[in-house]
């Protein structure tokens, strides 16, 4: 099996060039009633070769039609890692063993999807977070790795072996999966008349908004992975029990995940639109309600110029009544805030 693109694989070098095309490749998949796999096979193929403005998407099942084609999916009775990409035949035995070390999914039979996103993951990858690895000038190359492997990974994991799965008959249902969702709303589209003149159109909408998604859910995985980075980053160089982000991060899954890297910091501090927060962590990781150091009792349920008068900080602006958040007009009156609230929690603790 040429499955080269696996997870513990993954080739990061952004000039490759996999496939020649001609100005306006032909492509097939089977015709009638269309799913997720077929869907999903075409959307990663298209996300695979930007180059290419358009792919003639000829739905067919005649072998005639087929030999015509220059690249097929989930139809021909053929796998080549080439340019047959079908699951059907009888001889077919390929599964995510190939890929993954994951008992739960291991023995899980590959579809037209997996073979697609396990030869052209890589490159999907790439062509939909290029723009954001040029801009972002601070990634190294050993980012650039770990970053392709998770992506290439959860992808995997919550949306194609669900609908190889699901097409493979695995399994009755795609349980809570990503795949569950995009699997209804494909199925919802198509005509009535699986072979009428409109079908061809559902199909087309449905890989252009599976297409969105999949680029939704990478670049949504690189912020996740940025945030990580920066956050993990500004612990070590937290003072006086303060961290502060320069700019918006969702912070709490990374808190939560490494906790004990966490311990000295009592607030956090961190733009939000024209404000900037002020943030007490939890007091441990399992329960969010208790809080290691909320606001002076003085401050709480206070804004406007009620909280000035009562912390002597012009910039600052609200404190909730609970005492876990703060806001100030300002970054430096935000760490003003912040200072002063965790001075006088630590006095009063110690006193």
């Amino acid at each position: 099996m040429k499955i080269v693109e696996a997870s513990c694989s993954v080739d990061v070098n952004l000039d490759k060039t996999e496939y020649t095309f001609t100005a306006l490749p032909k492509v097939a998949v089977h015709d009638g009633l269309f799913h997720l796999d077929d869907v999903l096979s075409v959307a990663i193929l298209t996300l695979a070769h930007p180059e290419v403005p358009s792919f003639f998407v000829h739905r067919t099942r005649k072998t005639k039609e087929l030999n015509e084609m220059e690249f097929r999916m989930d139809v021909g009775g053929a796998y080549t890692a080439d340019r047959d990409f079908d699951h059907h035949q009888a001889e077919f035995g390929e599964t995510w063993s190939v890929v993954f070390d994951n008992k739960s999914v291991t023995s899980c039979k590959m579809a037209a999807a997996g073979l697609m996103w396990a030869k052209f993951g890589h490159t999907v990858i790439r062509n939909t977070i290029k723009h954001a690895i040029e801009e972002r000038s601070m990634l190294d190359q050993e980012i650039h790795v770990d970053f392709y492997l998770k992506v290439w990974d959860d992808v995997a994991c919550t949306v194609i072996v669900p609908s190889d799965m699901n097409d493979t008959g695995q399994a009755s249902d795609l349980g809570e999966s990503a795949a569950k969702s995009l699997a209804q709303v494909i199925a919802a589209s198509n005509e009535l008349d699986i072979f009428g003149p409109l079908q061809h159109y559902r199909f087309e909408e449905c890989v252009r908004f599976v297409c969105t998604y999949l680029c939704g859910e990478i670049l949504h995985d690189m912020q996740a992975y940025l945030d990580e980075r920066d956050i993990l980053a500004a612990a070590k160089v937290a003072q006086d029990g303060i961290m502060v982000f320069n700019r918006g991060m969702n912070w709490k899954p990374t808190v939560g995940r490494f906790w004990s890297d966490f311990d000295y910091v009592k607030v956090i501090v961190f733009p939000s639109g024209p404000q900037w927060m002020i943030q007490n962590l939890p007091a441990n990781s399992t329960n969010w309600q208790s809080r290691r150091c909320p606001a002076p009792e003085a401050w709480r349920g206070k804004s406007g110029q009620a909280l000035k008068e009562v912390t002597g900080i012009p910039a600052a602006n609200f404190c909730h009544a609970t005492g876990f958040l703060g806001a100030a007009s300002s970054r430096d009156g935000a760490l003003e805030m912040a200072n002063k609230w965790v001075t006088e929690v630590v006095n009063q603790q110690n006193s």
